[in-house]
């Protein structure tokens, strides 16, 4: 479709957002899409959700802020 071409042309899929550092993971959603199968799209977006926050509370506090420092300093900056 023209949108899957912008997308890909523009470098703005959901791949390219991971390799660039902008997004952390991409959730998978069901073959049928997240708008006809809500409940396993919630419940796909809550599983990450909880296992992102029990890797965050594994961490201390002066972990969790240098990991924020250094995602956060790191947006823009590019390399090949």
């Amino acid at each position: 479709t023209k949108q899957e071409a912008a997308t890909k042309a523009m470098k703005i899929t959901p791949t390219d957002l991971h390799d660039y550092n902008l997004i952390d993971d991409i959730i998978d959603e069901p073959l049928e899409g997240a708008h006809r199968k809500k409940k396993e799209s919630a419940q796909a977006v809550k599983e990450y959700f909880l296992t992102t926050l029990e890797e965050l509370n594994s961490m201390n506090e002066e972990e969790r802020l240098e990991k924020r420092y250094n995602k956060l300093t790191a947006v823009g900056a590019f390399s090949e």
